[in-house]
């Protein structure tokens, strides 16, 4: 199993230590590990960084998770049947190590249905900027059967990858049919959030954008204009603010919008994480949410209900991505035949950032 040094990454000291505990400890396949809440009282952290901690120590196979019911020790690749060995390219980030809250839970999904079907999996890890010339070789010394590619990736890899297994992109998708994907519905999700704010009576509405191109933020910025139009709404590009997917990304771009002579009376972030940094520096501003102005996230990460405003956002449900992708390409594998895109819906679950416009 390959593994990426993440010491130093926020969470890397942290996942250090529950390398060492799991281990040296007196652990079995199967124990019940900590509780989140216990490692945040053990550690003196938050919970962000013990989720990022257990996410990447489950994407590393040390730990699984099973929902309502906690995290236990995973089982080694060795338990899996002779010829079901599935494969995983993660994503190696500076900021989030493999995983982030978002893929965290998609992981989940993945590692659960897995399990049920008896297949074990191998780890490889990739730079965003990285390219397929070294995974060839790497992977045909392998016995996997099929790969799952968790996030956007170059297109050089994405290809080198195909030529060789029948292969399922989750999150994100390129314009080869030959290729199984599994993604959210961006489009409707965003436009779903803008008539949210429409609806309240906000008209002039700004757009944390993301700092480099995936689909995902893409398609979320053609609903965003998309819902504008629809509403008469003309688009201002002033309003479309880039940052990136870190948890300061929205502070940046909140700081910016607040600066401005006609400052938005809402905001429609990308993603949670920056929704979550953009309520920091409102707050920061002595303004109130959703009094003076209102925020709405994308994905309802677990830190969006949790937040000292709850947030309203667009649910993505990440663990349903998860399995549909093991289906998918597990039915790849058997019939030889790709399946093509599956699109997951979305929701919008309202909480406490947003309200009516009083400007």
């Amino acid at each position: 199993m390959r593994c990426t040094n993440l010491s130093g990454t926020k969470s890397g000291k942290l996942i250090e230590e529950l390398r060492y505990i799991i281990q040296n400890g007196d652990y079995k396949a199967e124990d019940r590990f900590y509780s989140q809440s216990e490692l945040c009282s053990m550690f003196g952290v938050s919970n962000i960084t013990v989720r990022d901690a257990i996410g990447t120590l489950v994407a590393e196979g040390y730990l699984h998770r099973e929902q309502g019911r906690g995290t236990f020790i995973a089982k080694k690749d060795a338990d899996a049947a002779p010829g079901k060995m599935l494969g995983v390219v993660l994503r190696s980030d500076a900021e989030v190590g493999y995983l982030g809250p978002f893929y965290s839970d998609v992981f989940d999904g993945m590692y659960t249905r897995l399990a049920e079907c008896g297949y074990g999996l191998q780890i490889f890890t990739s730079k965003s900027d990285g390219d397929g010339a070294s995974f060839d070789q790497e992977i045909l010394k392998t016995n996997v059967k099929g790969m799952l590619l968790l996030g956007q990736m170059p297109d050089e890899l994405v290809k080198s990858i195909s030529d060789i297994l029948p292969t399922v992109i989750v999150d994100h998708h390129t314009d080869d049919e030959r290729l199984d994907a599994v993604v959210t519905d961006n489009i409707n999700g965003a436009i779903m959030a803008i008539n949210h704010l429409v609806d309240l009576g906000h008209r002039r509405i700004g757009f944390i954008d993301g700092w480099y191109y995936t689909s995902s933020v893409h398609e979320r910025l053609m609903g965003y204009k998309e819902a504008l139009q629809s509403h008469g709404l003309e688009f201002d590009p002033q309003l479309v603010i880039a940052g990136n997917n870190r948890f300061d990304t929205g502070y940046t771009a909140m700081k910016r919008f607040l600066a401005m002579d006609q400052p938005p009376t809402a905001v429609f972030a990308q993603n949670d994480p920056a929704a979550l940094s953009a309520i920091e520096a409102i707050r920061e501003a002595g303004l109130s949410i959703p009094d003076d102005i209102s925020i709405i996230g994308f994905d309802d990460i677990a830190e969006a209900a949790e937040s000292r405003v709850p947030m309203t956002t667009i649910r993505v449900h990440r663990r349903n991505m998860g399995i549909c992708a093991v289906d998918k390409l597990a039915l790849a594998i058997s019939s030889g035949v790709p399946a093509g895109k599956q699109v997951m819906p979305v929701e919008l679950i309202v909480r406490n950032s947003t309200g009516p416009c009083s400007k």
